[in-house]
């Protein structure tokens, strides 16, 4: 993707939260007590994470959504400003807490369980996403939370010729009209297979990127299907033959919070550098992978020699009968 004359090179509208990373030996089971052998409080959020993984390579970004007016909203901006991208759209909600997630860590695995808080004053208003902001960037990223202003963000940059990348994680039954509206506009789809599953039903991934390109016209589309990788499907043009899986990665896994916030983080730096999508799904996947071996959302987003290594030497976790 060429360089342009514009303010930034990511715009991101979405999720920004405070996490509580609790490390336990193994998650409880009903009535169980557990005694758990860490606490920690980190930055989290979809694209709010995305916005740092593109800044740490060397990109502008900006990010756009809403805190509370309490201490961890301060906190959160000034980790925005400490990692050098512009909070100029970022809501102060006066009288609101800031989001807040509890995250579950199993040490054997690292895999997380989530619990979050988020007031319903923290969604991003529609009307005050503004056409100039989202025309700033050279690329648009969204994950849907807020369905109005996401959806509104989107049909603005296809209408100003930007790009637009989402990360859908999750359908949302109460926004499902403005989630289909965000999918019609949307350029680089990266979503997880349990929001395929939740869209479409139980169909295999194939079929549902198929259905996702078909129904909605989207150019290139991805399902992220866990510790066994990614599965993505576009036009020749982006992806030769039109699909691409690529593998997971075998890493010692500490803690996979942030894991697909990473991973699109590391995407759209591939796009910005003008690499074909395989490559940069590739690359993506290494950095998530990655991301994994250290606690917290952005606990290891790793440079291009560590990626380099990895993509060399790491042995894969494929699924049956997708290679």
């Amino acid at each position: 993707m060429a360089a342009e004359e514009k303010a930034f090179d990511v715009v991101g509208l979405g999720l920004i939260a405070t996490d509580r990373l609790i490390t336990v030996p193994r998650f409880p089971r009903p009535g169980d007590k557990v005694a758990y052998s860490r606490e920690q409080v980190l930055p989290g959020g979809q694209v709010a994470g995305a916005c740092v993984v593109a800044r740490r390579f060397g990109f502008r970004a900006s990010f756009g959504g809403s805190v509370g007016d309490d201490e961890e909203g301060g906190w959160q901006a000034a980790e925005l400003a400490r990692e050098g991208i512009d909070a100029s759209r970022l809501r102060r909600v006066a009288g609101c807490r800031s989001q807040r997630a509890w995250i579950f860590v199993e040490e054997a695995s690292g895999e997380r369980t989530i619990v979050y808080e988020r007031a319903a004053a923290l969604a991003f208003p529609a009307a005050e996403v503004d056409a100039g902001w989202i025309a700033s960037g050279r690329l648009l990223h969204l994950d849907g939370h807020d369905g109005a202003a996401a959806a509104r963000a989107a049909e603005l940059a296809r209408a100003a010729g930007v790009p637009v990348s989402a990360d859908l994680a999750n359908l949302y039954e109460r926004q499902r009209a403005d989630t289909l509206r965000l999918l019609r506009a949307a350029d680089y789809l990266i979503a997880s297979e349990g929001f395929a599953r939740q869209l479409f039903g139980p169909l295999p991934a194939d079929a549902a990127l198929q259905r996702l390109r078909g129904e909605f016209g989207i150019g290139f589309a991805a399902l992220t299907l866990g510790a066994e990788g990614v599965l993505a499907r576009a036009g020749a043009a982006q992806l030769p033959g039109g699909r691409a899986y690529i593998p997971g990665f075998a890493v010692a896994a500490v803690d996979t919070t942030g894991a697909g916030d990473v991973l699109h983080g590391g995407f759209l730096v591939g796009l910005l550098r003008g690499w074909a999508a395989a490559r940069a799904l590739e690359f993506a996947c290494a950095l998530a992978a990655l991301n994994c071996t250290a606690p917290g959302a952005r606990g290891h987003i790793a440079g291009d020699e560590e990626v380099a290594a990895l993509l060399r030497a790491a042995p894969r976790r494929a699924r049956p009968g997708l290679a």
